[in-house]
């Protein structure tokens, strides 16, 4: 993993320092709860608010960088002269269990990086363990070429334990889990965590990114 990746692990720390203070995304409602599918053993389970709620503010035109999409989600990236929109559509008529998805649109994007920070809330740290595993599922398709990575960042007092996993653009949707127990991580410290969608891709492109939802499950024991 080189290239982008590895500016944006650079700057993993500083964009941490930034997350400190944001106010935490809200708690997901029973009622949110009972639209999305419950992976079998989990404890907690939630879809960001872009996918999940109607946005005051359904287009960003011209995104700049630390643009806010709502409370849980923020987009960073170092264009300057680059249009970079982003547009929440909703899935009218579409079999497909999440109310909304977000289309990025990039001309002549000349950034360096671009990534979504997706700020977990507080229930997913709550009582969280190297016992456990976080799961994402996503639906992302893209027309065109694109490398996509998602990194975890958990904050346990004044470390930052990341994890990445690479994802696959497709029709269908995806998982991937991290397990928590080849974390380095001091449970008792433990004080937020997020998620960094991470884009690599060309100067003129255009990326749905259909769904995204989080579970925590208790890991199996071997």
């Amino acid at each position: 993993m080189g290239g982008i990746l590895d500016q944006l692990l650079k700057r993993g720390a500083g964009r941490g320092q930034a997350s400190q203070g944001r106010r935490p995304a809200p708690a997901v409602s029973p009622q949110v709860e009972t639209r999305l599918p419950r992976p079998y053993g989990c404890d907690w389970l939630w879809r960001p608010e872009p996918w999940q709620e109607k946005l005051p503010d359904a287009t960003l035109s011209k995104a700049l960088d630390r643009a806010r999409l709502s409370a849980d989600v923020q987009l960073f990236h170092d264009g300057k002269t680059a249009k970079l929109d982003l547009r929440q559509q909703p899935r009218t008529g579409s079999t497909r269990p999440e109310p909304y998805a977000l289309q990025m649109a990039l001309s002549r994007f000349d950034g360096s990086f671009l990534s979504l920070i997706i700020q977990l809330p507080e229930d997913a740290i709550t009582g969280l363990t190297r016992h456990h595993l976080l799961r994402m599922e996503y639906l992302i398709e893209s027309a065109s070429a694109v490398t996509l990575y998602a990194r975890l960042n958990i904050r346990h007092g004044p470390n930052v334990e990341q994890m990445v996993h690479q994802l696959s653009p497709d029709a269908a949707p995806q998982v991937v889990e991290y397990d928590l127990a080849y974390a380095r991580l001091n449970e008792k410290r433990i004080t937020e965590a997020w998620l960094d969608l991470i884009i690599e891709t060309g100067e003129d492109s255009s990326v749905t990114l259909g769904d995204i939802t989080f579970a925590r499950l208790p890991r199996a024991n071997l």
